[in-house]
């Protein structure tokens, strides 16, 4: 039966017709809820695992049942095995994901005049680097608008933002710290790092 006849068939835009669906089929009248078995014959998708598969571990995971030659999966393999050497390529333990280490950058101050500039401070945050928005010559509207931006940007991107002034912020990327030395030239430009 093909897959537009059983979709029909489901949303009881059609009949299904016995024996259409050889020796296995069975004609049910009314709604039959999945997994309910009619004449004792099961009506539904079958269960999971199929036949021909067992379940593995704990994992919630079918792997198929083979002689043990090549390709055949080990019994106990889940969905969190990370290969040997994994950890010190940089994968977290139990998770897919690898974690970058810190970089140190320069920091890019912006001195926004209007909205618009919004735009370089989102450019330079997207490559990782930290950001200073200084709003103290901006009007208040303005102002408001830049650091509902900012934050929204820093959200997304999982970083920080910190304000270290009046009307200062610091935007900083996730996995980017500031080097001692960066430090000391923002505090002698007069930002309260």
């Amino acid at each position: 039966m093909s897959f537009w006849k059983k979709t029909m068939i489901w949303l009881g835009l059609e009949e299904e017709v016995p024996g259409e669906h050889g020796a296995d089929a069975v004609h049910v009248a009314g709604p039959v809820a999945e997994g309910m078995e009619v004449s004792g014959q099961r009506v539904g998708p079958e269960p999971f695992p199929p036949s021909g598969y067992q379940e593995v571990g704990d994992s919630h995971q079918a792997a198929p049942v083979e002689d043990g030659g090549e390709g055949a999966y080990p019994a106990g393999v889940s969905s969190s095995y990370i290969p040997s050497g994994a950890e010190a390529a940089g994968f977290e333990a139990g998770s897919g994901v690898r974690m970058l280490p810190a970089t140190e950058t320069r920091v890019h101050v912006v001195e926004p005049v209007g909205f618009a500039d919004a735009q370089e401070i989102g450019e330079h945050f997207r490559q990782s680097q930290p950001v200073i928005v200084d709003l103290e010559d901006v009007e208040r509207d303005t102002a408001r608008r830049i650091v509902d931006f900012s934050s929204g940007l820093t959200f997304a991107l999982r970083g920080r933002m910190k304000k270290i002034g009046d009307h200062v912020f610091l935007l900083l990327p996730a996995h980017a710290s500031i080097p001692d030395h960066e430090k000391e030239r923002l505090r002698a430009s007069g930002y309260e790092i």
